[in-house]
């Protein structure tokens, strides 16, 4: 599968949305992507059905597990575990619930992250993640709504959703984490920049996240920014 790329800013290249490839046959996902300004109302992430989430616009459904969990605990912990080391983020469901929910439901309480890697790493700025170990990009939930517009900001330590750079409601799984502060990828109304949503930061192990941007990288082809040895995310668990 052909990987394609973006810079985003100065110096930020991220995989973009070839993630949302469905399966081996890498075809587009079946839900429409809103264009950027659409999709204002609150939107609920339906898990029902066993098939895949769909989006809906309005109240919250308050059957949605997740949604009820965030009830409890607005700012869930996870840990990312990796052949580096182990990272402790703490998310913001009261600034970010459409994207903590998809985060938690649909891929980490699914196991989706286990042995995936870091695919794109930029020294001193961003480190990427989400594809398996063999560069493939594996099968996503549907899209979800941008909050980029929460107030929270791509500050270091900031854990960050990948998008496609064309559509500003089109993240699904991949994620990074910024080594540095990006305000480039921030939401700005006054030049109409969507931006990238922030939806929690880590709170331990970002002298991992350091190493990690550290990394030798090397130019694949459809990956220009790989670490040469492999960093793989053997898993990421809650741990709230």
């Amino acid at each position: 599968m052909k990987a394609r790329w973006i810079r985003l800013g100065s110096s930020l290249s991220v995989a973009l949305v070839t993630a949302l490839a469905i399966g081996c046959g890498g075809s587009a996902p079946t839900a429409s992507i809103p264009a950027e300004g659409q999709g204002t109302e609150a939107v609920a992430v339906d898990l029902s059905g066993g098939g895949a989430a769909t989006l809906t616009s309005g109240a919250a459904n308050p059957a949605t597990p997740a949604a009820v969990a965030f009830q409890k605990n607005l700012f869930p912990e996870v840990v990312i575990k990796t052949s580096a080391g182990d990272v402790r983020v703490r998310l913001n469901a009261e600034k970010a619930p459409v994207t903590v929910d998809n985060f938690l439901a649909n891929y980490v309480d699914r196991g989706f992250y286990s042995n995936t890697i870091f695919h794109h790493v930029d020294p001193g700025y961003i480190v990427t993640g989400g594809y398996t170990t063999d560069l493939e990009a594996k099968e996503v939930r549907a899209p979800i709504r941008n909050e980029a517009i929460n107030g929270l900001k791509n500050t270091r330590g900031t854990i960050t959703m990948s998008r496609s750079p064309e559509y500003g409601d089109s993240a699904t799984s991949q994620f990074f984490i910024n080594v540095t502060a990006a305000p480039s990828l921030d939401y700005d109304e006054s030049s109409e920049n969507a931006g990238y949503c922030v939806f929690g930061e880590v709170v331990e192990g970002m002298d991992v996240v350091d190493r990690i941007a550290k990394s030798e990288v090397h130019d694949t082809g459809d990956f220009p920014q790989i670490p040469i040895e492999a960093i793989v995310i053997t898993a990421i668990d809650r741990v709230d």
